[in-house]
């Protein structure tokens, strides 16, 4: 989200009731909360979706997408993973709409630029808790729950 409003995107950030301020903190322009609204039914549509939870199936938010649109999976379960990797490339033959997964590679020209972002302090790091190693089974159950808001640090010595 922050790296999209660097490049003038407006940007519209759906998370749960609890992490709805930090969504804002982080510059979305608009927020829905998807335990109350439906992003899929209300009649707005958008140039890109980047999916990073993938709780639902990727294609519900075909009536989302603008007509020359792009679904981006980023995370999430196996099952849409293998959703998008068996149906992504038909249904993107289909129409404008393209559906694809998004892979990061590493580089040093795009982390040079990301670190500049940081040093600028135009994109910072949202860290929500952080947990001893002796409590990383805590850590992680946290984030498996959906329950952490910001990242998760382990630290390995105090």
């Amino acid at each position: 989200m922050q790296i999209a409003k660097t490049m003038g995107a407006t940007v519209t950030g759906v998370c749960s009731t609890a992490k709805m301020e930090m969504v804002r903190s982080l510059g979305a322009d608009h927020v829905v909360d998807y335990t109350k609204d439906d992003v899929t039914t209300n009649g707005e549509t958008y140039d890109v979706i980047l999916d990073a939870g993938a709780y639902r199936s990727t294609f519900d938010y075909t009536r989302s997408l603008a007509p020359t649109g792009v679904y981006v999976l980023v995370g999430g379960e196996m099952k849409r993973t293998w959703q998008m990797l068996l149906l992504g490339r038909l249904r993107s033959k289909k129409g404008g709409k393209q559906y694809t997964m998004f892979v990061a590679r590493a580089n040093r020209p795009d982390l040079a630029k990301l670190a500049e972002l940081m040093d600028q302090g135009t994109l910072r790091p949202v860290i929500g808790a952080r947990y001893p190693l002796a409590h990383a089974a805590e850590a992680v159950s946290i984030m498996e729950q959906g329950k952490a808001v910001g990242k998760v640090v382990i630290t390995v010595s105090e």
